[in-house]
């Protein structure tokens, strides 16, 4: 279940937010997990854009959720990272534009950092800042 914390992304996230960087959340979750977490997690106040697939009737990898997110944010495309653990959501955030990144978590631990996931450096073409231990690696 998608409900599962993850402190260092958690961290990453309030480092960027911090750093001035939109942040947002992209998600196929169900109306019921939806739910518990709106209930449960007041950290997602944090975050500039929240974009639930089960409101909106359409989901990753379709381009449309992908383009109501960066249109909600106010940012193009090649001006956004896109963390998923699914190839076929990295695959479609990468045709639409978005800089990808297949970020996973160890089955035995719910610890593995963005940086760790992800090598080299992303910059940020609207703010032209790099951002901090972090770097989109291509598809294979």
């Amino acid at each position: 279940m998608w409900i599962a914390l993850n402190p260092p992304m958690l961290a990453w996230a309030a480092a960027l937010q911090h750093a001035g960087f939109f942040t947002a959340i992209l998600s196929n979750m169900g109306p019921d997990v939806l739910r518990t977490m709106l209930q449960e997690f007041t950290w997602l106040a944090n975050f500039n854009q929240l974009t639930w697939s089960c409101d909106l009737g359409i989901a990753k990898p379709d381009p449309a959720i992908y383009a109501f997110t960066c249109d909600r944010l106010g940012v193009r495309p090649d001006e956004a990272l896109f963390l998923d653990d699914k190839i076929e959501n990295i695959r479609g955030a990468e045709a639409f534009g978005l800089t990808p990144c297949n970020f996973r978590t160890s089955r035995n631990s719910a610890t593995t950092s963005p940086p760790a996931a992800c090598s080299n450096s992303f910059r940020n073409q609207r703010q032209s800042e790099t951002v901090p231990g972090f770097a989109p690696k291509s598809l294979p």
